[in-house]
């Protein structure tokens, strides 16, 4: 079957992507290790022991560059600066017999500050004290925030990692006990099919996805012991490939999107004879949570009612599909209430300094004329996140994809009003799939720190310098974009 040898692919494809991230887990370990002694909770005192190992310090500085560069740069500038204010201080002080530790205790501040009131001369040695203090504080707070920050991105790089792996793991078992299942002729659970939907949808050969197709949907009816003559006639039309249109969508819109609304009416046959074949509305609900990420659920689900008959076995799923309406719409709310008019906009690539999204304008050799709506949707992005004209792409949660015209511009939302552009793609010149597979990978990079990124934002010297980055590479946007307009 076409179907096991498509399953078995997936399975070694998995195992090399094992092999890549065992690799890179025992590149994190040692530095792991030395944050997090035998899985205990972090601890500030690990990463002082850790920067008394240079090769480990090193090693850190040099993993975690890779995916945040700036806090890196920022995490040596204010070592440095502590350091070379630590060594200045007591250089000073020792001229005298004194140390931080006396001169800077709650004791001979308080004595000093005593004496100054009857000796005038004291007043300025204990405001000069008193500053000394304050930017020792100071410098050492910012300090230990950026690098107790920079140890945090290695401890999520390395429990991600191991979390990827694990997943990949378990999904490699649900697809070897999917195939057991198929040879035996045993009925798919809900996970297991969605795994085997997820494969086909993912083919870029719609020949061969639609063989795929009709030997699942052959398989699903043989094991369900409906032969194909007993289904309704309203049934047997989701073999049909119907092409349905919002109404809200303009003739323009209607005209460049065709492609898209193609794709989607076909996978509306997919999903409606998995449903079907569930029947249980507790497997058809984990079902579609399995799948809620994926294409426009709304509108594939929406299409799947309007494709159901009068029956009562339809009606049942009608009501079934329109409750998990509700429930989207209910989740729709909730990220919507975190919606403001106010948004950041970051631009993927930033913290490596690199201005990848103008790179992906540049490379693509997108035409003047689309620069336009280049612009016109990013401002959409900053404005309200373009909550009214995006739409959810695959699997990736908080990734969304904005259409203007020919132009697509995909982004994740990091945090409350924050959003990363992921990547700037014109119809005409990338499939689908080119569109997705970037997207996917940059936003795979992007979860593994996203932890500690989010936390980041917290660091005013950080955030500082993000914007300053971001706003380096917006303003080399628009001066692109600009200039290619005239």
């Amino acid at each position: 079957m076409l179907l096991i040898n498509l399953i078995n692919e997936e399975i070694k494809e998995i195992d090399k992507k094992i092999i890549s991230l065992n690799k890179n887990l025992l590149d994190y370990k040692p530095v792991y290790d030395a944050l997090k002694p035998k899985g205990k909770k972090f601890k500030k005192e690990n990463i002082i022991n850790l920067s008394f190992n240079d090769e480990l310090l090193d090693k850190l500085t040099s993993l975690v560059s890779k995916t945040n560069l700036i806090a890196v740069e920022k995490m040596l500038e204010y070592k440095v600066l502590f350091e070379n204010h630590d060594k200045e201080v007591n250089k000073k002080l020792r001229a005298y017999g004194l140390s931080k530790n006396i001169i800077f205790s709650d004791n001979f501040l308080n004595t000093i500050s005593a004496r100054s009131k009857n000796n005038p001369r004291l007043k300025p040695i204990y405001e000069k004290l008193i500053e000394m203090k304050k930017r020792d504080e100071e410098l050492f707070l910012i300090n230990e925030k950026i690098v107790m920050y920079v140890a945090g991105v290695m401890i999520d790089l390395y429990e991600s990692t191991l979390n990827e792996k694990e997943n990949l793991k378990q999904t490699e078992r649900f697809l070897s006990y999917t195939i057991k299942d198929i040879k035996q002729n045993n009925r798919l659970i809900p996970r297991n099919l969605s795994l085997v939907l997820d494969l086909i949808n993912k083919q870029e050969d719609e020949e061969l996805k639609q063989t795929l197709l009709k030997e699942l949907n052959d398989y699903l009816l043989k094991i369900e012991n409906r032969p194909k003559e007993e289904l309704s006639e309203k049934e047997s039309k989701v073999k049909q490939k119907v092409t349905y249109f919002d109404n809200d969508l303009s003739y323009d819109e209607k005209q460049e999107d065709i492609e898209d609304l193609k794709e989607e009416n076909y996978i509306c046959e997919n999903y409606l004879a998995a449903i079907k074949y569930l029947k249980e509305p507790c497997d058809i609900y984990t079902f579609l949570d399995s799948i809620k990420h994926d294409y426009n659920i709304k509108i594939i689900l929406n299409r799947i009612i309007n494709l159901l008959s009068d029956s009562k076995e339809d009606l049942n799923l009608k009501n079934i599909i329109t409750n998990y309406l509700y429930k989207l719409e209910d989740e729709k709310e909730e990220v919507n209430k975190k919606d403001n008019n106010e948004n950041i906009i970051f631009y993927y690539g930033f913290l490596e300094r690199k201005n990848k999204i103008y790179q992906d304008i540049i490379r693509n050799n997108i035409p003047n004329e689309y620069y336009h709506d280049i612009l016109y949707g990013l401002n959409l992005i900053k404005k309200d996140g373009a909550k009214e004209k995006r739409t959810s792409i695959t699997k990736l949660r908080k990734v969304f994809k904005l259409r203007v015209k020919d132009i697509r511009i995909t982004y994740r939302l990091l945090k409350d009003n924050v959003y990363i552009i992921l990547g700037v793609f014109c119809k005409k010149d990338h499939k689908g799939f080119d569109v997705i597979n970037k997207t996917e990978n940059r936003n795979n990079k992007l979860v593994k720190i996203e932890k500690s990124l989010v936390s980041s934002l917290s660091i005013n010297e950080l955030f500082d310098e993000y914007e300053k980055e971001n706003a380096f590479i917006e303003d080399e946007i628009k001066t692109l974009l600009n200039t290619k307009r005239k």
